[in-house]
């Protein structure tokens, strides 16, 4: 039988991870601040027309909108300390860049432990370098 179990993806630093993380976090900043501008538009355009309306709505409205931009206002700064934290990395440390999962054959007699145990894959600017816990 075959079951999946959590592998760690952790990458070597070099300059170049330095370099496609840092680009990386700041288009997805870019692309946050992108959705920020687009919902203040609609709080300063859809939600004064709204009032004109229907004011217990619009307060509604204005409230949801006002949620989802502190929901924004929180993404840009986690990916500000993200970039922060990738330009204090040392080269040649190790960094856990997410969770992958493997395929693992497990028959009776076998140790469950063993088998399901920490798995790792280590990379190398973009290259295998050591497969740990196989």
């Amino acid at each position: 039988m075959h079951v999946t179990r959590p592998v760690k993806l952790k990458v070597i630093v070099t300059e170049d991870f330095k370099k496609e993380m840092e680009t990386e976090m700041q288009a997805a900043l870019e692309r946050v601040n992108a959705q920020a501008q687009r919902l203040q538009f609609q709080m300063d355009a859809y939600v004064p027309e709204l009032a004109k309306t229907d004011m217990n709505q619009a307060i509604q409205v204005r409230r949801a909108l006002e949620t989802e931009k502190q929901r924004y206002d929180d993404l840009k700064k986690e990916i500000t300390q993200r970039v922060d934290e990738v330009n204090k990395l040392e080269i040649e440390s190790e960094y856990e860049r997410g969770e992958l999962q493997s395929l693992v054959e497990v028959k009776p007699g076998d140790s469950f432990e063993d088998k399901m145990g920490s798995a790792e894959i280590v990379v190398k600017d973009g290259k295998v370098v050591e497969i740990r816990g196989d």
